[in-house]
């Protein structure tokens, strides 16, 4: 069973869906408005099987994230405020969170303005599948 010390230090690179879809960035337009993003659902046949170093950055605008449960739990409505949320800089280095796909499958999120949220998991293929 990998460590958290191998989890942080052996993370993947950013790549687009054409070269490695486990671990291309997604990004969702971001705004004043609180949403939804499942994150694992959007990998498809490529969402991880177990818990991942998940990476967020956040471009433009500063964003309040949380996560919450994705599908095929209901997913609530999104209710992320800049008093409840964990915030992600803009134009500063992303965080990186150890999440649950089944626990964390969906990020609530709402933006200081119009931006775009990147998100990426970061575990390589071998510790992303481990339960």
């Amino acid at each position: 069973m990998a460590t958290a010390e191998d989890l942080f230090f052996y993370i993947s690179p950013p790549t687009v869906a054409a070269i490695d879809p486990a671990h291309q960035v997604l990004t969702v337009a971001t705004s004043g408005t609180a949403a939804n993003y499942d994150w694992n659902t959007a990998l498809s046949t490529n969402a991880p099987k177990g818990s991942v170093m998940l990476l967020l950055e956040a471009s433009t605008e500063d964003v309040y994230v949380r996560f919450k449960a994705g599908l095929p739990t209901v997913v609530t409505a999104a209710a992320t405020t800049v008093v409840n949320g964990l915030i992600i800089k803009a134009d500063q280095p992303g965080r990186v969170f150890h999440v649950n796909p089944e626990l964390h499958g969906t990020v609530d999120f709402i933006a200081t303005g119009v931006g775009t949220l990147q998100i990426q998991v970061g575990s390589p293929i071998g510790f992303r599948n481990k339960q």
